[in-house]
Parts: C-alpha cells; structure tokens; sequence
C-alpha cells in the first residue's frame, strides 16, 4: 500500500500516462456546457455511470440509483437550465463520450459532482477537460469556492483534482448528522479549492 498526496492509503496501482495530443485529435473532441436540449444525452450516461462497472465510485445506494435512473424529463432539463447546476458533456464527433455535473450549495460554494468518461474514451485526458470546464464555468458564474468528493481508491479523479490545486477537508468514515451527510459522503475524499486565491 501506497499514501497518495491527500493521507489516503491506496493499493499499488499505476495512473495511466495521458497520450500525445495526436489521439485526442483522431477523436475530434469537443466540450460544452450542456443545454435543455442534450437532458437525454445527460440522463443517458448518468444511468451508464452508475449502473456500470464504475458504479460504486458514485456511492449511491441501490434505492439512491433507482431514483436517479427514474427521474422526469422535466426534473433534467430543470437541472441543465438552472443557475444553481450546470452539466458538462464531452463529444468524440457526434458521439456523447462523457459528463460532469456542478452545484451550487446553500453555504455558496460550489460542488463540483458526477464526472464520468465512457471506458474506450479513457487514457486521453477528457476527464481532466471535464474537470477544467466545470471549474471555468464556475468562475464565469462568480464562484469562489468547489468543493469534490471522490473515493480515495478512484486515483485518476484525486490526480486530476490534485493537479487543479484542490486541498484535502477531511476524510470522514464515521456516522454523520444528516446537516453533515447532505455536505459530504461517509467514505470519500473530500477537497477544496479557493478560487480567489487560485487566481492570485
């Protein structure tokens, strides 16, 4: 077992190298904000996400996944036109090939959530574009704090986070209140970035 840069005790597995630039370009990828309009590309690789083989990086639970995966047409398009949430998706072409979802939280900072990359589109950086996206959007939207949560065993996702200047809250492993189940998940990570001083 290995500690990575945030405490975590992790098994001794390899972060894959991102490629050369030239098999991003073979894919013609692109990434935008999500509109009204894309709710079933979205619905359709959130379900993907968490009914997958990656599943339990989400940590929902079995009746949590339900309800997601049977949420109304009209509860999506709320969640893309809103100026409290926004999705991110990334394209191969005309191909979906990945998401990420932000919130902003009652506290005013903002959670970035949901970042999912389709598995034969892994290994060429999309999830890090994701990443930088959602944290752009955020600053166009006048946030100055994210906050994440992610499994201390998902070692792309902390790379990525790492890499973006995130700082460890804590990790929490014990009972919660529910205040403090509806801010973080028992289990996960939990980071910080302050946005102000990033732009320092």
């Amino acid at each position: 077992m290995n500690e990575n840069s945030f405490g975590n005790k992790i098994p001794n597995i390899e972060i894959p190298k991102v490629p050369e630039k030239g098999r991003q370009e073979k894919l013609d990828l692109k990434i935008e904000v999500a509109g009204p309009e894309d709710w079933k590309i979205v619905r359709d690789l959130r379900v993907e996400a968490i009914t997958g083989p990656d599943a339990r990086m989400f940590g929902l639970t079995k009746k949590g996944t339900i309800q997601e995966s049977n949420r109304s047409e009209q509860e999506w398009r709320d969640e893309l036109s809103g100026d409290k949430t926004f999705a991110v998706l990334s394209w191969s072409g005309s191909n979906p090939v990945g998401f990420g979802r932000a919130i902003l939280r009652e506290d005013g900072a903002w959670r970035i959530r949901n970042g999912y990359v389709k598995n034969e589109f892994r290994g060429v950086g999309i999830g890090e574009q994701i990443f930088k996206m959602r944290l752009d959007e955020i600053r166009r939207r006048g946030g100055k704090q994210v906050i994440t949560s992610i499994r201390p065993d998902n070692l792309g996702s902390l790379h990525i986070a790492e890499k973006f200047g995130f700082k460890p809250i804590s990790t929490i492993n014990v009972a919660m209140s529910s205040l403090q189940n509806r801010l973080f998940k028992k289990g996960f990570t939990h980071l910080y970035l302050d946005l102000e001083q990033d732009n320092k």
